[in-house]
C-alpha cells in the first residue's frame, strides 16, 4: 500500500471518527445524563445528603422559589438539609433533555409535585425545572438548577392522606384552572 492511499485512509477514518462523534455524542449524553438525574432523584428521595452533592460541580448554581440564589456545594448543601426536613414527598418527571455544544453541555426540563410541611398543615406545591449539566472529563455533574413554582395548593384536613398521586393531581388540576 503506498503512503497516498495509507494516508488517505486515515484520513477518513479520522473525519469517520469526528462526524460519529458529532452525530452520536449528543444521542448518548443525553441518555447519560436522563441516568444520571434518575440517580439524583433516588438519592434526594433516600435523602442521602452526601450522595446528592456527588451530582453536584463544586461551583454549581441553584436557585429556589422564593429564595435567593445560591452558589456553591456548601450552599447547596444547607439548601438540601432544609428540603429534607420539611419535604414530606415528592416526585417528578423529566420532559426533555437536549445536548448542545456537541453534547459537551445538557439541558434537562421536567416538573416536580412536593408535599411539604408547615404550621398550617401540608402544602402541595408544583415547581417546573431547568436543570444545566455538564461533562467534567468523563462524567456529568449538575451546573446549575433553576425552579420556578407553578402552583401551590394546601390541603384540608380531610385529604391530608392523599399521598403524593392525590397531591399531584390536586396539584396539575390548580395548574389547569390558572
Amino acid at each position: 500500500m503506498n503512503v497516498s492511499v495509507q494516508l488517505s485512509t486515515a484520513f477518513g477514518a479520522v473525519v469517520g471518527a469526528y462526524l460519529l462523534h458529532r452525530l452520536v455524542g449528543p444521542i448518548l449524553a443525553g441518555r447519560v445524563v436522563r441516568a444520571r438525574s434518575a440517580a439524583l432523584a433516588s438519592a434526594e428521595a433516600a435523602k442521602d445528603l452526601n450522595r446528592v452533592l456527588t451530582f453536584w460541580k463544586r461551583d454549581a448554581t441553584l436557585q429556589i422559589p422564593d429564595s435567593p440564589g445560591v452558589q456553591g456545594l456548601e450552599a447547596i448543601r444547607t439548601a438540601y438539609s432544609r428540603y429534607f426536613g420539611s419535604v414530606q414527598a415528592a416526585t417528578g418527571v423529566s420532559r426533555s433533555v437536549v445536548a448542545l455544544r456537541g453534547g459537551a453541555c445538557v439541558l434537562e426540563t421536567g416538573t416536580n409535585h412536593f408535599v411539604w410541611r408547615s404550621p398550617e398543615g401540608e402544602l402541595r406545591d408544583v415547581v417546573d425545572y431547568l436543570a444545566v449539566w455538564e461533562r467534567v472529563r468523563l462524567n456529568w455533574y449538575l451546573a446549575a438548577l433553576s425552579l420556578t413554582r407553578v402552583a401551590t395548593a394546601s390541603a384540608p384536613m380531610g385529604e391530608r392522606q392523599l399521598g403524593v398521586a392525590g397531591a399531584a393531581q390536586q396539584a396539575d388540576e390548580a395548574v389547569k384552572t390558572r
